[in-house]
């Protein structure tokens, strides 16, 4: 009795797995072939492995450095003793909020602009997660703190990296150290700066709040692992009450500024603050509690999210019969076995049995039609371990598809000549883009389409004249259920005798993030076998007008029935 539980071995940590580093963590050697700053750092174990002394500071800095600069194009750097945030593990907090955000479990805030709006409570003078989210996603940020030399650098990584400044505003706490102890019942006496109450704006409106608290009541024991240096200021590191007092005023402001924000998150370094934290937030009747576990390497944070709005209510017709619904929780489970294995376990089960199913790997859903069913199958985490499963049935239905609409940046042929008659000002610039393709051939995910062939298609090695038409989904990562950012329609034809080269006519239409709205067209040959191939770019709308550039195809994955192809696009455009 006491011990602490070891970990079995064979039980796998995993990262979230739209996180860059979910299958491909970060190669020390050749980091440090490419970065002779980092090389001196770079030791190697008797095995012959790449390892770095995590208790160095200028070593762990260096890392964080190159790899904002190998995988995000971000320049950036901190003075000495400010806190060093490591890139995998604020990735995963980036993409929990994604998560957070795509899903329907709450409204979404209804903008003229599209645009994602997050407010980082002590963004520091790392700026980590404005960095993060406006580079990877596109997001606008408000970033506060209260030292000048956090506002100083936080200021001066924004500058450093035009591509996203405009996105980022970096806002100063105004702080007179309070003469009273504001001890309510859920204050649990913390008197530092402010938090939210009158740092945000009347009338500002954001999606979400993050916040990595300060975790400890004291330095001495934010220094109490001797295995790492991560660096912090008493600012970054320390309040009265550590993080849970932290975030229990959070709670109370929260209270107060409601539906200021869609959701309000934090991440918690200790698991023996959780249950606290839930429970205050069921005091002051918030309507949604989410948590979830963040992990890099042997290291563990967790990250819990309320809101106060409303839950979305689904509107039933009168002549639809009213759902039955049926939950149960699933506790104790292994922590390889999460929400979409249970789901995918769930969804086997039906198919094995004549159902039909479609899997929503992002929203963690399963649909399932047998006969004049339909059920929907739901999986919510609801803390580590303990799974929320959620069984609603209603007489069976046609489903509509659901089209995602890109905005349509043109207001019209006035607005267009408008533009062009500004053209003589404007200056051209270059835009580098990166996706995923994926393309689906045969199978119940059909993307592609068999829409001709000529009389020798079936006689030729090459399919000579064969020709499909497809919409195929393009996503930020590998995964099919990262995070989708538009389609790749048009079509393709076997065009050679000694080859299969197809000739391609296809467009990107981008209907996420800042180039919603707006498309790029591609015509050329692409000799599908060949490791690297090139096509050219000869237009595009809204964003891309007048678009010209080079785009690059690497199949990344190819079967009998399926290919993704990773695409890297330089255009040039005004």
């Amino acid at each position: 009795m006491g011990k602490k539980r070891r970990r079995n071995e064979t039980e796998k940590r995993s990262i979230h797995p739209r996180n860059k580093y979910s299958d491909n963590p970060p190669d020390f050697g050749v980091l440090a072939s490419l970065y002779p700053s980092f090389q001196s750092y770079v030791f190697y174990s008797r095995e012959g492995r790449p390892k770095i002394d995590w208790k160095d500071f200028n070593a762990t800095r260096e890392l964080t450095r190159v790899l904002l600069l190998h995988d995000h194009s971000l320049t950036w750097w901190i003075p000495d003793g400010q806190l060093c945030p490591t890139v995998p593990n604020r990735s995963n907090y980036i993409h929990w909020i994604e998560d957070l955000l795509s899903s329907d479990i709450i409204p979404d805030y209804h903008r003229d602009d599209n645009t994602i709006k997050g407010f980082d409570i002590g963004t520091g003078a790392n700026c980590i997660y404005p960095l993060l989210g406006a580079s990877l996603l596109g997001w606008s940020f408000v970033g506060t703190d209260v030292t000048d030399v956090a506002l100083e650098w936080a200021e001066r990584n924004v500058k450093s990296n035009p591509q996203i400044s405009k996105l980022i505003e970096i806002r100063r706490v105004d702080f007179e150290e309070e003469m009273t102890n504001q001890n309510t019942n859920i204050g649990d006496g913390y008197n530092g700066p402010p938090i939210l109450l009158n740092v945000v704006k009347t009338n500002e409106k954001f999606d979400f709040c993050m916040c990595n608290p300060p975790f400890f009541e004291t330095m001495d024991e934010a220094s109490l692992n001797p295995n790492t240096s991560c660096g912090g200021t008493p600012a970054e590191m320390v309040c009265r009450g550590g993080e849970q007092a932290f975030i229990c005023r959070m709670i109370q402001d929260s209270v107060q500024l409601k539906q200021s924000f869609r959701w309000y998150t934090s991440m918690v370094g200790k698991k023996s603050n959780l249950k606290n934290l839930i429970s205050k937030l069921r005091e002051v009747r918030v309507t949604v509690v989410k948590t979830t576990e963040f992990v890099q390497g042997q290291t563990s944070r967790w990250g819990i999210a309320w809101s106060f709005i409303p839950p979305t209510k689904k509107i039933i017709s009168s002549h639809v019969a009213n759902e039955n619904v049926l939950t149960f929780m699933l506790e104790g489970i292994q922590r390889q076995f999460s929400a979409f294995h249970v789901l995918q376990s769930v969804e086997s089960f039906f198919k094995e049995s004549g159902a039909s199913c479609k899997l929503n790997a992002a929203l963690f859903y399963s649909d399932v039609i047998s006969n004049d069913l339909h059920f929907r199958v739901t999986v919510f985490e609801q803390i580590p371990g303990t799974l929320l499963v959620r069984g609603s049935l209603k007489p069976g239905e046609s489903v509509a598809p659901v089209m995602p609409l890109a905005q349509s940046i043109t207001e019209g042929p006035e607005e267009v000549e408008g533009w062009f008659k500004e053209l003589p000002l404007k200056k051209e610039k270059v835009t580098k883009l990166h996706f995923y393709f994926h393309d689906t051939t045969t199978g119940p995910s059909q993307t592609a389409f068999q829409i001709a062939e000529s009389n020798i298609s079936s006689t030729t090695v090459t399919q000579f004249g064969r020709t499909f038409m497809f919409d195929n989904t393009l996503t930020v990562e590998p995964d099919s259920r990262s995070m989708r950012i538009g389609k790749g329609q048009g079509f393709f034809g076997a065009a050679s005798f000694d080859e299969p080269r197809f000739l391609m006519n296809l467009n990107f239409v981008f209907t996420q993030g800042k180039y919603n709205g707006s498309t790029l067209q591609f015509l050329g040959t692409n000799p599908i076998l060949r490791r690297i191939r090139e096509m050219s770019i000869v237009g595009g709308t809204g964003v891309f007008r007048l678009a010209r550039g080079i785009a690059t195809a690497q199949t990344y994955f190819l079967n009998d029935t399926s290919s993704i192809v990773e695409y890297n696009l330089m255009v040039i455009h005004y």
